[in-house]
């Protein structure tokens, strides 16, 4: 150890810790897990990596996991996240040759802060210019070796910049153009669009004629369905209800108000789980494991299901029936809008309901109508001149906002069966908005306060003897790293709850596009510049003692050598994803959860299944965003960094393809995610050259800076491109709908049979939300709880599948070209 400088021995031990977690983890589900499909692949437990019999065979089957299968698992989406993950990983690997050549410059030119060294004044005073020399030949070698210093750095800064250009150029071409070919599918979705902001006077039959006005005649709109409000209180709340807590919302997914329509379907199956645990118990003869008292006898169970069931009806036809009262009252307040104008409008909404508007707590609330709308068309190319520009703008002229209708499975009902109106929404916008100019500041200045520490600890401890050194920087940056990397991935969950209680997502992947945008940004301030700056203020504040003379091109000469914080996050950061594809972390939450929670012991099979959990695409977004910019800054000014970027995308890639098979995701956009990684590629690539160009001028080389001027025009023609092709895209100009042209032919084939088709869909619910349960739902009360459960559950769940509004002849999957068992 005393052989070794500070900052390696800081680096080693935190390679060496992570390495040994990491065996650890791995030790664990070779161990434990493996022969477990329910733990080890809880989303399809089927496949290859839930049926390996060893932890060798569980890595092969990730390793060789096809594009055909992340597509079949999991969607476009994810499909094209592995792809940007292994495209990133391609990046650096060619970078590696320019990242060398620099470095080899750099130790020819005997530049010391190539490798790892972050101590100040290091490439100055390291070198002894006035050594047989005199002062003006020394002087002129001092400046001859800045400059070569800094030619070093454009030439690398030029290569560099060039080929990422264009490598992103061509893979974001590519990816725009298989996205191009998975429109073809054309679900049920693609024919239909949300209809929202509707004023008092707005009804079904309104919206009718405009579209039928605007697309031809009647016939244009083949289905309009109502949004009601499943979250209201419709029936008599009881002593022993309980509302969903808001751990529990997030933690469990509990929603619905006990007295609503959502939470009398939710307590029904919730009933009909313990009845069928209570079956299994009178059926097997064999005791409870938590005790006799832990569960209903089954004579309760089954009182309590059918208790349950009858309130669940109560609630439908309660809810029927309010929602027939707001259709009449809208009509009543439509005529007499038409013969007495608006002033007497509420009053008449009011009196239709049997008051005058004060007293009793029905005049205060009464029934209000859908505020949504789902418009079914006869044909795509309806539908898609439907969301053109001008009909969205004639809309508006209403105070009426159109916009794509997205899957069932991925829309947050309970949003849009209340949607709030714009000045509501713009107020709860201005509060996120404020919360996260808050949280960037806190998160900056205490990342930088940690970058700080380490760089003090580290010079403090080289006062000491070299083996007292080693261990006080391996603590300091050990435990600094430690806290920052655990920050910034806290940071993403944080930005969700935000976007979640205070912006209006009306879908999952909206939401999910949304924190993947912030929490790119927010990476990339609190975790690389603030920290950045804050140490390299702090490196050429001591050294210079406070010389404002020398300070300002001082702090730039410090960028390069201050990158050794910013490493030691990467190291910590990149052993994330490998010890998450173990699953013991998820293992033990689950776990922790069902303890805090009591759940009982499974014993039924359906208790035995484990539900997986989310798949989120915000966090990898944004850690890729976060680990490129770096990477790509420090590409000519300190290798080293880029060499560790490079090592997290190939420890990350095969994290990636276990995902799918391990948790969720309960949309697929059709590659709607892939702008936002265009986007952030092209500005990470501006973000870096910026730095790179004032880290050279400000030094005081200014022919340096004058040669990477053109770059800044190269960067614009790229940056034309890319918005140019995305505005063109399906996500574009088509608002995630296909281009009339492609519409009409798709329209031409199935125009036989679409109409028996979506009433079809029409009949299963597929408009509807999950516990919208129909009267024509036959549930046999008599028949035993597993079977009650499952039909109950096949209901609720029926959205919850990618092939759910497929086309009755639509193959598994439409992508002909890139299904093929390429290895991804």
């Amino acid at each position: 150890m005393a052989a070794l400088s500070p900052d390696i021995v800081a680096l080693l031990t935190i390679i060496i810790a992570s390495l040994v977690t990491l065996l650890a983890y791995y030790f664990v589900l070779a161990k434990f897990f493996i022969g477990k499909p329910n733990i080890i692949a809880p989303n399809v437990p089927s496949s290859e990596e839930g049926q390996a019999k060893s932890g060798a065979e569980w890595f092969k089957a990730g390793w060789t996991a096809s594009a055909k299968k992340m597509y079949r698992n999991g969607g476009l989406d994810v499909e094209i996240g592995v792809l940007r993950a292994r495209m990133l990983c391609h990046l650096f690997c060619w970078l590696m040759p320019v990242c060398f050549g620099v470095a080899l410059a750099y130790a020819i030119l005997g530049v010391t802060e190539a490798g790892t060294a972050r101590l100040g004044m290091s490439n100055l005073l390291a070198k002894d210019f006035a050594k047989g020399r005199s002062e003006e030949e020394a002087q002129k070698r001092m400046i001859w070796y800045l400059a070569q210093r800094m030619w070093i750095a454009t030439v690398g800064t030029y290569v560099s910049q060039l080929f990422s250009l264009h490598f992103c150029d061509r893979y974001d071409e590519q990816i725009v153009a298989m996205v191009e070919r998975s429109a073809t599918r054309a679900p049920a979705h693609h024919y239909a669009v949300l209809v929202t902001d509707l004023g008092p006077t707005d009804s079904d039959e309104t919206v009718r004629d405009f579209f039928d006005a605007c697309l031809g005649g009647a016939g244009a709109v083949r289905r309009i369905v109502p949004l009601s409000n499943l979250d209201h209180d419709v029936v008599e709340p009881r002593e022993d209800d309980e509302e969903p807590t808001l751990v529990k919302k997030i933690l469990l997914g509990a929603a619905g108000p006990p007295a609503s329509v959502r939470g009398a379907v939710n307590k029904w199956a919730e009933s009909l789980a313990a009845q069928e645990r209570a079956e299994f118990f009178a059926q097997e003869e064999v005791e409870d494991p938590e005790g006799s008292k832990a569960h209903l006898t089954l004579a309760e169970a089954t009182a309590a299901s059918a208790d349950a069931r009858e309130r669940s009806e109560a609630a439908r036809v309660a809810l029927a029936k309010r929602d027939a009262d707001a259709a009449a009252a809208v009509e009543a307040a439509r005529k007499l809008e038409e013969t007495e104008g608006p002033k007497r409008r509420r009053s008449s909404m009011l009196s239709m309901l049997g008051g005058s508007g004060k007293g009793d707590d029905e005049e205060e609330d009464p029934p209000e109508p859908p505020k949504t709308l789902v418009v079914v068309f006869d044909t795509l190319a309806r539908c898609s001149v439907a969301l053109s520009a001008q009909l969205r703008n004639a809309g508006a002229t209403d105070g009426w906002k159109i916009v794509p209708l997205p899957e069932p499975r991925d829309l947050r009902w309970a949003t849009l069966e209340n949607y709030p109106d714009k000045l509501t929404r713009k107020v709860k916008g201005r509060t996120a908005r404020t919360l996260k100019i808050y949280l960037i500041v806190v998160w900056s200045l205490v990342l930088a306060a940690l970058g700080i520490a380490i760089v003090a600890v580290a010079e403090e401890a080289e006062k000491l003897s070299a083996a007292f050194a080693g261990l006080a920087a391996a603590a300091a940056s050990f435990v600094g790293s430690s806290l920052a990397a655990t920050m910034l991935r806290a940071m993403a969950g944080i930005l969700a709850v935000i976007n979640d209680l205070f912006e209006t997502h009306i879908s999952e992947s909206s939401l999910q596009r949304s924190v993947s945008t912030d929490y790119a940004t927010f990476a990339i301030v609190a975790g690389f510049l603030t920290p950045l700056i804050g140490t390299t203020l702090y490196s050429a504040f001591s050294d210079m003692g406070g010389n404002p003379f020398a300070f300002v091109s001082f702090i730039a000469q410090q960028v390069p050598t201050n990158a050794f914080t910013i490493m030691l996050t990467i190291l910590k950061l990149m052993f994330y994803p490998p010890n998450a594809a173990c699953r013991l972390d998820d293992e033990i939450t689950r776990r922790a959860l069902a303890y805090v929670f009591m759940t009982p012991t499974p014993v039924t099979e359906r208790e035995k299944v484990i539900e997986p959990g989310p798949l989120l695409l915000f966090d990898m977004c944004g850690l890729d965003t976060f680990i490129f910019t770096i990477g790509l800054t420090y590409a000519p000014i300190q290798p080293v960094a880029t060499f560790l970027c490079m090592l997290y995308y190939a420890l990350g890639v095969l994290p990636r393809k276990f995902q799918p098979q391990v948790y969720r995701i309960s949309f697929d956009t059709d590659g709607t995610f892939q702008k936002i990684y265009a986007s952030q590629h092209i500005n990470c690539i501006l973000f870096a050259l910026c730095l790179q160009f004032f880290v050279i001028v400000l030094s005081g080389s200014y022919f340096q800076g004058l040669a990477m001027i053109p770059l800044f025009f190269v960067w614009c023609h790229y940056y034309g491109k890319f918005t140019k092709r995305h505005q063109n895209s399906l996500h574009g100009a088509s608002h995630s709908r296909l281009a009339l042209e492609d519409a009409a032919r798709i329209d031409k084939e199935r125009a036989a049979g679409v109409a028996a088709w979506e009433a079809g869909l029409d009949e299963k619910g597929y408009w509807r939300a999950p516990e919208a349960v129909p009267p024509t739902l036959k549930i046999e009360a008599d028949a035993p709880a597993k079977d009650q459960l499952d039909a109950l559950q096949g209901w609720l769940e029926r959205h919850c599948e990618h092939s759910a509004g497929d086309w009755k002849t639509a193959a598994a999957s439409p992508r002909a070209e890139t299904e093929k068992k390429a290895v991804v």
